[in-house]
């Protein structure tokens, strides 16, 4: 028999007690008894927990706020609530414990700051509310699932890059004349024998009693594929994974370089996805909307145990690639298997350039590929050796 039903029981026994001053005081006992029981079961009821935001994404590294919505839905206070968050696999910057009294259906915010060291998905919760019966008697438990998830995208940096070739008319400068696009005034100039008839403006010329010509302002549109490598065979087993993390916080940095100047964008990555079968690809496609999905897988690829050549996972992908995009191949000193791969693509009508993931055993000529634009990503994400 449990310690409370023992003592109901002595309790009842005494208000059959001849001394009427015992059955008073058994009487006040089963009372304050009764009261802390039905407490026990009627506040764990009355107190709601809830997110404020369920799901939240950031950035590697980057501080955000937890908050917490714990209301008290009783017409009476309720005192010492003692409210546990569990961070799970974030990395909490102070305390996720806090002690709050409520009064009648009042309604409170509790925040707490975290950080998520690595990319991924992270999930924290359940939350565990509790706090003493009247009298201190009769202490109150609940767990509330509450779930809450972080989607941490990998680290990106800004990338200078000078693109000179691309497909007329678009978002990016351009210094040729030849990528002019006539939906971009830029000026008026005088007249130089050669220009086209078209480019004369007819009514500038005959209120200044001269020819004058138009200028428009180069242009080009750059659609970009990230073509990502993570098999694991391919990196040197010493630096493996802080090579494999910098491979994908450089395709990051390239989504979110094109994404940003509001080119088309798409991704196929010889990786894996938990819950997803195949490698990830997505379509060449514009808009901040595209982007962050893209941001999203790559927080949570993983790598492939075995080698797999880079122009068969751009054909098993299936994702259309039209003449004029660029393919960004992000991967490591490549093989003479991939070379020759990547030189078959090239026939397709794509422009390449390599962002090769260097060791601190590679040789600078090890990490160009011979006739397209190639880079060394160093240990902190530069871009060294960069060539045409």
């Amino acid at each position: 028999m449990s310690r409370p039903a023992l003592s109901i029981l002595l309790l009842g026994l005494l208000l059959f007690s001849p001394l009427r001053s015992l059955r008073v005081t058994a009487g006040f006992l089963l009372a304050v008894l009764a009261v802390s029981e039905a407490a026990r079961r009627v506040l764990p009821r009355a107190i709601a927990v809830a997110r404020e935001e369920p799901v939240v994404r950031v950035n590697r590294f980057e501080p955000f706020t937890v908050r917490l919505v714990v209301a008290n839905r009783a017409p009476v206070p309720v005192r010492s609530v003692l409210v546990c968050d569990e961070p799970g696999g974030l990395r909490p910057a102070g305390a996720t414990e806090f002690l709050v009294s409520l009064g009648p259906r009042e309604r409170r915010v509790l925040a707490w700051r975290a950080e998520a060291h690595e990319r991924g998905e992270f999930r924290a919760g359940p939350v565990e509310v509790s706090g003493p019966g009247p009298f201190g008697l009769r202490p109150w438990r609940r767990t509330v699932p509450a779930p809450f998830t972080v989607i941490a995208y990998p680290a990106s940096r800004p990338l200078a890059l000078a693109h000179r070739r691309g497909l007329v008319s678009g978002a990016i400068a351009s210094a040729s004349r030849l990528d002019e696009d006539v939906t971009r005034y830029r000026s008026l100039r005088e007249y130089v024998p050669g220009d086209e008839p078209r480019r004369i403006s007819w009514k500038v010329s005959a209120r200044l009693g001269g020819l004058f010509s138009v200028e428009y302002a180069p242009s080009i549109s750059v659609p970009a594929l990230v073509l990502l490598d993570l098999a694991e065979p391919d990196y040197p087993l010493a630096h493996r994974q802080a090579m494999i993390e910098r491979a994908v916080e450089t395709a990051a940095s390239l989504v979110t370089h094109f994404a940003e100047r509001k080119q088309p964008v798409g991704l196929i990555a010889a990786a894996s996805v938990p819950g997803r079968e195949g490698s990830p690809s997505l379509a060449l496609r514009a808009g901040p909307g595209h982007a962050v999905s893209i941001l999203e897988t790559l927080a949570l690829v993983r790598p492939l145990p075995a080698h797999v050549p880079l122009e068969r996972l751009v054909t098993a992908a299936g994702v259309p690639v039209p003449a004029g995009t660029l393919v960004c191949v992000v991967a490591p000193p490549l093989s003479a298997e991939d070379r020759a791969g990547l030189r078959g693509l090239r026939r397709r009508g794509v422009w390449l350039e390599a962002f090769l993931i260097t060791s601190v055993v590679t040789r600078p000529d090890e990490a160009r590929l011979a006739g397209v634009a190639s880079h060394a990503v160093a240990e902190q994400g530069e871009l060294l050796d960069g060539r045409a």
